[in-house]
């Protein structure tokens, strides 16, 4: 009988490895027309304030679920484009 090239405890750690890659993924990934209020936040540079602000003006559509905030990804797109600078 042929030996196993990797013990099962390496097949272990190189499928939890892949499956927290893909956890990360999914995490990170837009849902649909949504993406997480600190993607969007990254994104842009944006600290807290300048967030808040933006926020305020209503510039930026957002949906609320409990603790989650939800940025419409057309809005923010919209947004940047708004703000486009020509020379």
């Amino acid at each position: 009988m042929d030996k196993p090239t990797a013990s099962v405890h390496e097949l272990f750690l190189k499928v939890f490895e892949e499956l927290a890659a893909i956890k990360k993924l999914l995490q990170e990934a837009p849902m649909g027309e949504w993406i997480k209020e600190k993607s969007a936040m990254a994104y842009l540079d944006y600290g807290r304030s300048q967030w808040t602000r933006i926020l305020e003006s209503g510039e930026i559509t957002i949906s609320r679920i409990g603790r989650r905030t939800l940025v419409n990804l057309p809005s923010l797109l919209q947004f940047i484009a708004k703000n486009i600078i020509t020379k």
